[in-house]
């Protein structure tokens, strides 16, 4: 077993009831004939990557009828690396059924994941003939979330190891395996895939003094508990990354403390 997954957690636990509601029993559904335009988002989520660090995102509007011109408006929040290319408003073109809302970023750091929200007006939902259900609920989608990730391109290094105290036995003795390196393309940064567990891969940034930065990212989880992240420093020498990194359980913001990593990279 893993000296840290033996690790007994020091902290209370705050077991919080359900709360239940009641609903409408009749199930009615009402169906209205469209007369209106209809207009609705076309999806409700959009998951990008990309490395460069600008980008240009089109995210579609959707209507039933197509005849004739007609602008309709939306609110738009995010961060604040985007720049809304509509202005809050956005139109079909005659005969047309779709249009498309137009976004840029700019200077998005790798790493980060940005994201921005697109909604329509209120006036615009409310002019919506669509079926109405017991809940209230619409069939229409009137809002998108897209979410870019700004990553690296990496290309393989090899297979290196992983000399981990967290893993260790009672003793005190670390336990050391194999793991397959990543590089990223052009910069001094690592990434040991399948890390501590499968799915989970940890990035290594080497910086220009040679100290490491490791950001937190999820790294395994611990059983009962769900994912647990590390974050750290450390320093190269030569193919060895010498890190110092904390492991927290998010679920309870809780440190299980610093353990000794080190990443040996493939010998080139």
């Amino acid at each position: 077993m893993m000296k840290i997954a033996r690790y007994i957690l020091g902290a209370a636990l705050m077991v919080t009831g359900l709360l239940t509601t009641s609903c409408d029993t009749d199930n009615v559904a009402e169906l209205y004939n469209a007369q209106q335009e209809n207009v609705a988002m076309q999806t409700s989520t959009i998951a990008l990557k990309q490395s460069e660090a600008d980008g240009e995102y089109s995210v579609q509007v959707v209507r039933s009828k197509t005849k004739g011109e007609y602008t309709v408006a939306y609110s738009f929040k995010g961060d604040d690396v985007f720049v809304d290319e509509g202005h809050g408003s956005v139109t079909f073109a005659d005969g047309q059924g779709t249009a498309v809302i137009k976004v840029k970023a700019q200077n998005m750091e790798f790493g980060n994941t940005y994201s921005f929200t697109v909604e329509l007006a209120d006036d615009v939902k409310a002019t919506t003939d669509t079926t109405i259900h017991h809940s209230g609920t619409t069939g229409n989608v009137y809002a998108t979330t897209l979410s870019v990730t700004r990553d690296y391109e990496w290309e393989e290094l090899g297979t290196g190891k992983l000399t981990s105290e967290s893993m260790g036995d009672d003793s005190g003795n670390p336990s050391t395996w194999e793991v397959e390196v990543l590089k990223a393309k052009g910069y001094d940064v690592y990434k040991a895939v399948n890390c501590y567990e499968k799915g989970y891969d940890v990035m290594f940034k080497v910086n220009s003094d040679n100290t490491v930065t490791v950001p937190q990212q999820k790294a395994w989880t611990y059983t009962g508990y769900g994912p647990v992240a590390v974050v750290g420093t450390g320093t190269k020498t030569g193919n060895v990354l010498d890190c110092k990194l904390h492991h927290i359980v998010l679920s309870l913001n809780h440190d299980l403390g610093a353990y000794s990593e080190i990443l040996t990279l493939p010998e080139k």
